[in-house]
């Protein structure tokens, strides 16, 4: 068991706080020791900071009702009294302590946070499968069905108190999992999994593999059962000179994930460096529809116009960042021929352009007037794009370019510090010498 033996904290995702305000709270932030594990007052205690403010996790602000008694962990009983929403979503809530109230008779236990200037942010890391799938045969290549989502980071806001964790050390986050400190500045936790399905960060872990390795194993079980029939039909195989004219043609076409052979459209692009950004298919695209993942908490699904007969579907991590009204019939750009991967179970055909920087995480503004479908440009590299994006390790144009795509000092869309570019003009983002991915 981790359990006994890891102190606890609380921290709450930096897109997930809603204020509450304790009329009766006290006026300046009070300090209360508290253990760090209730039940092993040998480990120790920690400062916990009581305020008038605090904040509580939106997901909880969402089921509560005004007049309802609720306990907010390791202070007592509070009394909602008022709440505001912006539309269906909770803005912030006030309320009166009423500590002589017993815990035992609400129906929420909530965590929260002190309103104060020492709040600490920590990075929460998720690492998930490696590969999409757990074996493989001999004729598949293991770089093909890697995880591009192998990794999810969320920016959470901590109390004070876990400044002291030092690396190495393990801890638990109330209602949140167990981590270990990885880094001490910047604070980076790693989550350690304990083998449930659903993730800290509200996404599943992608097991749908299980299904298939049981199929897998009962086709193993059936060819057992058929293995006098198959030493029968191994006979003709004897004859291999007939069968070799055969493998010729399908190696010499195009293989999975290899090269196509040159005449055939994309093999003059696939002959170029890996760092020519003309490999790369940029289109101005048009979001026409887009609803929320069902399996992804962070995920938009979206269909973007991109002037062909079908919409471009895509799968973006932007939940946090962009409500729905906000992405929808948004003009952007969108890298249109990426390798085809499953998200969480639907198809992702692309990827839209964004900049992360001090103003956050924002889609690259396409200039008023450029059209639906045309291609961008940047000077100096000029050709067809590959007609698939390779994935595969020291093959994927896309690894070798991004570290060189970011904005300017005007916030201008750059390669290598080249504009990128619309029949419109230049493609820009609100931040400024940020990366572009």
């Amino acid at each position: 068991k981790i359990d006994p033996v890891v102190p606890r904290y609380c921290a709450i995702e930096k897109g997930s706080l809603v204020e509450l305000t304790l009329s009766d709270g006290p006026e300046k932030p009070t300090i209360k020791k508290e253990n760090l594990h209730p039940k092993d007052p040998s480990m120790g205690t920690k400062d916990m900071y009581l305020a008038k403010k605090v904040y509580l996790r939106k997901e909880d602000a969402q089921v509560l009702s005004e007049g309802e008694e609720v306990t907010l962990m390791h202070w007592g009983n509070v009394i909602v009294e008022k709440i505001t929403k912006k539309g269906d979503a909770v803005a912030s809530m006030s309320g009166k302590l009423h500590l002589e109230g017993n815990p035992k008779n609400t129906k929420y236990k909530l965590n929260w946070l002190p309103v104060v200037d020492n709040l600490v942010d920590v990075t929460l890391r998720e690492l998930g499968f490696l590969f999409t799938k757990p074996t493989f045969t001999d004729e598949e290549d293991p770089l093909d069905f890697i995880n591009p989502n192998s990794q999810t980071d969320t920016v959470a806001s901590a109390e004070p108190a876990i400044l002291n964790l030092k690396k190495g050390d393990r801890l638990q986050l109330e209602r949140g999992g167990y981590y270990i400190c990885d880094q001490e500045k910047p604070m980076i936790l790693i989550e350690i999994p304990d083998g449930r399905t659903k993730k800290i960060s509200g996404e599943a872990r992608d097991d749908t593999w299980k299904g298939k390795e049981k199929d897998a194993k009962g086709a193993k079980d059936t060819k057992k059962e058929e293995k006098p029939n198959k030493e029968v039909a191994a006979k003709p195989n004897n004859n291999k000179k007939e069968e070799a004219p055969k493998a010729a043609p399908e190696k010499g076409g195009k293989e999975k994930g290899g090269k196509q052979p040159a005449g055939k459209k994309g093999a003059p692009a696939a002959d170029r460096p890996l760092d020519d950004l003309a490999r790369l298919d940029l289109r101005v695209g048009k979001i026409t529809k887009v609803w929320a993942h069902p399996e992804a908490d962070r995920l938009w699904c979206e269909e973007i116009d991109i002037g062909r007969e079908q919409p471009l579907a895509v799968c973006s991590g932007l939940r946090e960042h962009y409500k729905q009204e906000e992405m929808q019939d948004r003009m952007l750009v969108v890298i249109a021929n990426m390798k085809p991967c499953k998200m969480k179970g639907i198809e992702s055909q692309g990827m839209v352009l964004c900049s992360t920087g001090p103003g956050g995480v924002e889609l690259m503004k396409v200039p008023e007037g450029a059209k639906i479908g045309e291609r961008l440009t940047c000077a100096g590299y000029e050709g067809e794009p590959d007609e698939v994006l390779n994935t595969k390790t020291g093959k994927n144009p896309l690894e070798v370019i991004k570290p060189e795509l970011k904005t300017n000092a005007n916030g201008e869309g750059t390669y290598k510090g080249v504009t990128i570019t619309t029949s419109a003009g230049v493609i820009t983002s609100k931040n400024k010498d940020s990366p572009i991915s």
